[in-house]
């Protein structure tokens, strides 16, 4: 007999388990490991039937845990979850975190939380980190953020600043995504705007403007957002995307967008083999400098291996447990950052 989930379940290969007695009065509406532990946040209540959790508790892999006295503010909502710059962040509609006064988004540092400068106005629905360029996106349906103005619902924090990400034509996004560098989003409005602006379901931004993904699409909102084998997948309330049937969810490779090829030190860099099996070779030809980092990331933007302050001329990175796709290499010397796409077999 299948076991209760009451929400939120565990598949240990064969099939779902229980966490505890799960989660009651509401949904998880998004999950983070950090720290060891697994977050889950929603518009819950309460967790394993009588701990009072207040939209977020963490699951230590045998017991739940409450987070102080939980969240509070209006229509409370924890929509997002991530990892920046070794902080738990998150985000949703909410004014304050276990008493700490914060504007729909907070961050977690596994001690004690903290502000993200000011926060935002409106309601974080997502997030995603760009970990070769260091930045968080946040998107949902925000005016500003750190009291800068964000047309289209999408702001950058570089881990001290915030900025807006691009005018129309993307509005208010359901969920974003890092697809071969490029920052994607999906969202609810196609039409124009209050600006009278055209704004689209799905688009990615060139880094100065947003560009749409598709020409048509037909029915409600894009929902979830994945890379997979360097496909974007997208899920939702869709029919069509570009006169073709889609049921709910599609896929794309996007042939016109691809990993641009930086470069802004002088050094020669080799990386070899490419493709490449278990081990990828860094090499700087020039004798003069030496490697400070080097770094291996997934075309999420997800950094996967990363090495720190090195004094090499050559490191070698261990890929065995990495698997076979495409990603891209961040390599910095001190003239500058060097930006390559390699391929594992």
């Amino acid at each position: 007999m299948q076991p209760s989930l009451n929400g939120i379940g565990r598949y240990d290969g064969s099939g779902f388990q229980p966490l505890g007695r799960g989660i009651n009065n509401g949904m998880v509406r998004c999950m983070q490991e950090y720290n060891g532990s697994l977050y889950v946040g929603g518009n819950f209540t309460t967790v394993d039937s009588n701990l009072n959790a207040r939209r977020i508790a963490r699951w230590d892999g045998n017991n739940w845990h409450t987070i102080g006295t939980g969240m509070s503010g209006g229509l409370t909502n924890l929509f997002a979850m991530t990892v920046y710059k070794g902080e738990l962040y998150i985000g949703g509609y909410f004014s304050s975190i276990d008493g700490f006064p914060s504007q729909n988004i907070c961050r977690y540092n596994g001690v004690a939380w903290d502000s993200v400068k000011s926060g935002v106005n409106g309601f974080i629905r997502c997030m995603v980190v760009d970990s070769v360029n260091d930045i968080l996106y946040v998107g949902g349906s925000i005016s500003s953020a750190g009291g800068i103005l964000t047309p289209t619902g999408v702001a950058a924090w570089d881990g001290t600043s915030w900025s807006a990400v691009g005018t129309a034509p993307i509005l208010n996004p359901v969920d974003m995504v890092i697809y071969r560098g490029k920052l994607f989003a999906g969202g609810i409005q196609k039409g124009p705007n209050s600006l009278g602006q055209t704004v689209f379901q799905m688009a990615w931004f060139d880094g100065q403007n947003w560009i749409p993904a598709c020409d048509t699409m037909y029915g409600g909102e894009i929902e979830s957002m994945c890379v997979y084998k360097d496909e974007l997948y997208v899920g939702g309330f869709i029919k069509m995307i570009d006169d073709s049937a889609r049921y709910g969810i599609a896929r794309t490779h996007f042939p016109n967008v691809t990993v641009q090829q930086i470069s802004n030190t002088e050094a020669t860099v080799e990386l070899y083999p490419n493709p490449t099996g278990s081990v990828l070779t860094v090499r700087i030809k020039d004798t003069k400098l030496k490697l400070q980092s080097a770094q291996l990331s997934d075309l999420n933007g997800v950094g996967l291996i990363r090495l720190d302050k090195l004094n090499e001329s050559q490191v070698n990175l261990d890929l065995q447990s990495i698997a076979s796709g495409m990603y891209i290499v961040v390599v910095k010397t001190e003239r500058g950052t060097s930006q390559y796409k390699i391929v594992k077999e």
